[in-house]
């Protein structure tokens, strides 16, 4: 009952991941714990865990979470999204992310 939708943007080490979250229930839906998990060794998530305290049925939700590319010559990897709920350890709806070889950073003057 919930469309999950994560895309990327930008060209690195800054990437911003795209959140679309859409209840196509009846229900309306309250404090849905929103994880990103990253490989640790190559992102920064600035804010891993967000809540959204209600989902309202057929609203669009979009949220934007910032994330760097630490280490430019590991490669990359994936990163997921989880919407978890509160009544049980197994999320909601997840989805996976493929990120883009990172730009290196430019060196500062």
């Amino acid at each position: 009952q919930i469309r999950l939708n994560a895309q990327v943007q930008g060209v690195g080490p800054e990437f911003k991941i795209l959140i679309r979250i859409q209840n196509t229930g009846a229900n309306i839906l309250y404090d849905i714990p929103v994880t990103v998990s990253t490989n640790q060794a190559l992102y920064r998530v600035h804010r891993p865990a967000q809540y959204l305290p209600l989902l309202v049925p057929r609203q669009l939700y979009l949220l934007e979470v910032p994330l760097t590319c630490i280490n430019e010559q590991q490669g990359t990897d994936v990163v997921r999204v989880f919407l978890c709920s509160t009544d049980s350890h197994v999320p909601i709806i997840s989805a996976s992310v493929n990120m883009p070889i990172s730009e290196e950073r430019l060196p500062m003057d």
